[in-house]
């Protein structure tokens, strides 16, 4: 298949996918959504095993990706919360700017090129969160700094997710993607497991009531993260980063005509914004 397509099923996915949690965290606990989801994605990751695993990538790696894993879930956290409390069309742009954290540490750690082009997209993404998260008619009636509903969740999941992703990148580039994603996997239900452990709430109370919906956002995320990683090793895996990079773009017309969200001309601004600079970001 086309780049294209697999760009398309990326896009597609996690935008919908930003819509079901948005949805699923109206009547549940954020945090037993988030597990069973993460959860979910790693049962059906491993039984992938026979038909997707290549080689051992030894025992060094296994230990390395603790930090993506942990970083992993504690984003995936930070999202369930974000959507919880605020609009999935404002939120959405704002996590998506995990990838202009991913590019700064390439730059400061693995001395990647930057160019006029790149500092432009990264300056984009920083105005246009502050356009969109930021409620300036509050701030001018009781001149005090006040966020939109959600935005410092999801601030702290764009920042975990680039720290994961840039640690994914890191090692999938010497090991098959398939190992490293499942190593990952592991550390982020490990890490979810500590978590519901010091809640001091029983583990299996989360599996209690569980929404039909959450299977197909366990099918969703499986589906789109396979033809993503399919699609990065086709002859153009920047095409595919290119249009996976406009998912909220699919999450803000779903949350108009789903989820009945409202939302005002500023903060359509700042997230029209934001999505150039990701888009621009990810054509370079």
């Amino acid at each position: 298949m086309s780049p294209i397509v697999y760009g398309l099923f990326g896009m597609v996915g996690i935008g919908v996918l930003n819509i079901l949690v948005s949805l699923l965290n109206r009547n549940n606990d954020s945090f037993k959504i988030g597990f069973l989801i993460q959860l979910g994605n790693s049962i059906v990751t491993l039984a992938l095993f026979p038909f997707l695993y290549k080689e051992n990538p030894g025992i060094t790696i296994f230990f390395s990706l603790i930090l993506a894993g942990i970083t992993g879930a504690l984003a995936f956290v930070f999202i369930n919360k974000a959507f919880k409390e605020g609009k999935a069309s404002i939120n959405s742009p704002i996590i998506s700017t995990w990838g202009m954290i991913t590019a700064v540490l390439g730059f400061i750690l693995l001395n990647e090129d930057f160019y006029l082009a790149k500092g432009v997209s990264i300056l984009l993404i920083v105005i246009g969160i502050f356009i969109s998260s930021i409620d300036i008619k509050t701030i001018l009636k009781s001149k005090s700094l006040r966020l939109i509903d959600g935005v410092k969740w999801s601030v702290l999941a764009a920042l975990n997710l680039g720290i994961s992703f840039f640690t994914i990148t890191y090692f999938a580039s010497d090991n098959h993607w398939y190992s490293v994603s499942l190593i990952t996997r592991f550390w982020t239900v490990v890490t979810y497991l500590v978590m519901a452990k010091s809640t001091h709430k029983p583990v299996l109370t989360y599996f209690n009531n569980i929404p039909l919906l959450l299977f197909f956002a366990i099918l969703v995320d499986v589906v789109s993260f396979l033809m993503m990683s399919i699609g990065y090793t086709t002859s153009e895996p920047g095409v595919v980063s290119v249009i996976t990079s406009a998912s909220p773009a699919i999450t803000i017309i779903l949350s108009f005509l789903i989820l009945k969200e409202k939302i005002t001309k500023q903060q359509l601004f700042g997230v029209i914004v934001v999505i150039a600079g990701i888009i621009l970001l990810a054509l370079n």
